[in-house]
Order: structure tokens, then C-alpha cells, then sequence
């Protein structure tokens, strides 16, 4: 829906005038929203949809879909009926065709731990979830809401950063996006409880002129809209590239099967447990393809078991 005359971005309730306005206002308006939150607040913000039969014709047998630019999973779907209110119909007043319906992925529903804390998918990473960390983040008894949640947001990261992360050395951009997006997520998460455990007036009260407010918003605004730029990077790789990111952790895990005439080590020895590590090291620091080639050279594995799981991540 790009058209004049179907969508208008208004500001104070008037049509956008900067050079880049366009037909709809969008490059003027969407810009706004990463200015200091009481920049934005100054203005009322409105877009203005008309529903055409031009656009009825376009549209998906009768619905069209709506997205947001600026974070991630902020879509929907808007059902297109007759001014009586009966199913759409083309112009010629016969039915509009009904192709098999688009799917949408499931919203996002907080539930439990996740209602209490104003987070999301964070419930097994707390207290007896089936991802929870017995390593503490937070000093003290954990016995409030808010440590809790503090807690498990903390491990959620902690597990995230490690698993959701390929050992892809050729391409360090995706990696350092990987390891960004749960650090991102935490901290969106962070303020989320913030908003969610602490009395308005308290956060306003921090820092002076509703600073803290400003800052937590700021926060869930900026950091979610960098998390949308690392999906759409790390999404739009080449299906080859995505695959071979997949798989290279399997790849390089199987690396220790080199034998220490690599130059990690002593040549005359294969593993054992604690000098695994001190060779995930080393490899760390050579080329990804160095190491496969070094690791395609060798005879038997190492038994199973000596490399510790954690180095595998």
C-alpha cells in the first residue's frame, strides 16, 4: 500500500513536508521515532489508511498485511469488507477470489513467569525451568520477584550467547550479530522489568526530567530495532552460507581430532581432558579452513568424551 491516496503519515495532524516525503510520508515520519523520546512525545503521530477498490483488487482475496520497520514480529493482518460489511467484492460487485489463507507466526503471549517479569520466552530459564542455570548472576537470597527475574533473564542470555552462536571464522560479522542479539534481548528484557517491578513514580523520580523513563525507552527502542537489522542480515545470507554456518560447529568440534603435530601442543601426545581446553585455544586463533584442513589429515578420533561439551558450543 504505497499509492497517494491510500496511506498518509501525518505529524501534528498534517501531511509530512521533508524532502523525502514521497506519496505517503513514511521516509519523514519513521525517523522521528530515533529522536530522544521527549522530542517525539511533543508530536501526535497519525497514519491515516483508506481502503480503496484498487487496493481490494491487490490484496491477498480481500486482506492485506501490516509490518513494522523498526522492530521485529510487530505485524497483523487487516480483513477488507463492503461498506455494509459483507465480504469484499471486486469491482464488478463478483466475488473476490480466495486463495488458501497466508499463515502468521504465532503471537507472542506472556504467561507465568514471563507475565510477572514483563519479559518474553524467558519462563525455562528461571527457578525449576527446564533451561535454568545453576550458575548465579545476582548477588543475595533471590527471594524477590525481581531478583528472580533478574536471574533468569541473566541465564537466558548466558545460554543463548553460547548456543545460538556458530564458530564461523570466515564470517565475523554474522558471529558478532549472533552473539548481539541475546545481549540485546537482555537488555530489552532488563528495562522491561524495570517497567514491569518498579512503581512509575520511582523511575521517574531516578534522574532528573524523567531521565531514567527516557533512558529505559530509549533502550527497548533502540537495541529491539538493531536486533530487526542483525535477523534481516543474518536471514538474507545465501542458503549455502547459512548451511555452512550450521554446520561448522560440527566441523571445528571435530578439529581436536587433530593430532597434536599441529603445532598445539606436544606431537607425541593425543588429548586428555584438561589439555583440550588449552588446544580450543589455539585453534581459536588460526583460520577456520586451516583448521579443517589440519583436522582432514588425521587418523583415529580422539575417544569419546574427552573433549569437554562446553568447548564444543
Amino acid at each position: 500500500v504505497e499509492a497517494a491516496g491510500q496511506l498518509l503519515y501525518k505529524i501534528n495532524g498534517a501531511a509530512t513536508t521533508c524532502p523525502d516525503a514521497g506519496a505517503t510520508g513514511l521516509d519523514c515520519y519513521e525517523p522521528m521515532f530515533f529522536y530522544p523520546r521527549p522530542e517525539w512525545m511533543s508530536k501526535k503521530y497519525t497514519a491515516e489508511l483508506t481502503i480503496t477498490q484498487e487496493m481490494a483488487d491487490a490484496s491477498f482475496g480481500g486482506e492485506i498485511f501490516y509490518f513494522c520497520h523498526i522492530h521485529s514480529k510487530m505485524s497483523g493482518r487487516i480483513i477488507i469488507q463492503n461498506a455494509d460489511g459483507s465480504a469484499v467484492t471486486t469491482a464488478d460487485g463478483s466475488p473476490m477470489p480466495k486463495p488458501t489463507p497466508m499463515r502468521l507466526y504465532a503471537p507472542a503471549l506472556g504467561s507465568g513467569v514471563d507475565a510477572m517479569c514483563g519479559t518474553f520466552d524467558v519462563e525455562p530459564f528461571s527457578g525449576g525451568g527446564a533451561s535454568a542455570c545453576s550458575e548465579r548472576f545476582l548477588c543475595g537470597s533471590l527471594d524477590s520477584d525481581f531478583e528472580k527475574c533478574m536471574q533468569a533473564i541473566s541465564c537466558k542470555m548466558h545460554v543463548e550467547m553460547k548456543s545460538k552462536t556458530s564458530p564461523d571464522f570466515a564470517n565475523m560479522v554474522a558471529v558478532f550479530m549472533q552473539q548481539m542479539i541475546p545481549h540485546h534481548a537482555n537488555a530489552v528484557n532488563m528495562a522491561n522489568i524495570v517497567f514491569k517491578q518498579v512503581p512509575a513514580a520511582k523511575i521517574s523520580a531516578a534522574l532528573e526530567k524523567d531521565g531514567m523513563t527516557n533512558m529505559l525507552m530509549e533502550i527497548v527502542n533502540n537495541q529491539n530495532y538493531q536486533i530487526h537489522q542483525f535477523r534481516n542480515y543474518l536471514a538474507g545470507l545465501p542458503a549455502e552460507k547459512k548451511s555452512e554456518i550450521r554446520t561448522k560447529g560440527l566441523e571445528v568440534a571435530s578439529a581436536v581430532t587433530v593430532h597434536l603435530s599441529t603445532g598445539c601442543g606436544s606431537p607425541s601426545a593425543w588429548l586428555s581432558l584438561g589439555e583440550s581446553r588449552q588446544l580450543s585455544a589455539c585453534l581459536s586463533r588460526l583460520e577456520y579452513s586451516e583448521i579443517v584442513t589440519r583436522a582432514k589429515m588425521n587418523d583415529p578420533p580422539i575417544p569419546q568424551g574427552t573433549f569437554p561439551p562446553y568447548e564444543q558450543t
